[in-house]
């Protein structure tokens, strides 16, 4: 086995042998000592091959955080749904720690305010939407404790204001509660804004 050809590409070295590309880098094959046309050891071979799937790896965890900030555990899904094995997985994850390009707790905090804010969802809806994601249960917990009361309680009476629609009847309260339970809001929220707006 051996290179057939080498291109230099997005600051990348693509080694092609036996009409297969490899992706390493250019440190990499710098230590590689080895030129076109030479005959590839097997350990040299399989130095390539390891190289090659940490890059692709990387590549493709970084496209995927690329508009959007995603939790260690849904980059270790996609890696694992594109059959990276476990060790270069390992490696990725540690290489975006190091970077500061993943971090589950900032993740939580942020996905917490934006939801509370700007959609207005319940404690339990975040709580159940962030665990489904396989963040850790005991984290997410620490900040939605940070929540007051009296802004999730803020939230659930304007949806549920927004959902009457100046219909005070008895039929629409249920729809409004319905409304609200479906969301995750809890039952003294719930029942503190009907009796306010009903």
């Amino acid at each position: 086995m051996k290179i057939e050809k080498i291109v230099y590409k997005n600051g990348f070295v693509n080694l092609i042998i036996s009409k297969k590309k490899f992706l390493v880098s250019p440190e990499f094959y710098s230590n590689l000592n080895v030129n076109p046309d030479n005959i590839l050891s097997k350990d040299d071979f399989d130095k390539i091959k390891k190289e090659d799937e940490f890059n692709r790896a990387k590549e493709s965890a970084l496209n995927s955080i690329e508009f959007s900030a995603k939790t260690e555990s849904e980059i270790k899904n996609k890696l694992k749904r594109k059959n990276f094995t476990e060790e270069t997985i390992e490696k990725i994850l540690k290489f975006l720690s190091d970077y500061n390009l993943t971090n589950d707790e900032i993740y939580v905090k942020n996905y917490i305010n934006d939801k509370i804010k700007f959609q207005r969802y319940s404690k339990r809806k975040i709580f159940y939407n962030l665990s489904a994601k396989g963040l850790d249960k005991k984290l997410i917990s620490r900040f939605l404790d940070d929540v007051p009361y009296s802004i999730e309680y803020e939230n659930a009476m304007y949806l549920a204001e927004k959902k009457a629609k100046n219909d005070y009847s008895y039929e629409n309260k249920k729809k409004v509660y319905n409304y609200l339970s479906y969301r995750g809001f809890s039952y003294d929220i719930i029942n503190e804004c009907l009796d306010e707006l009903f």
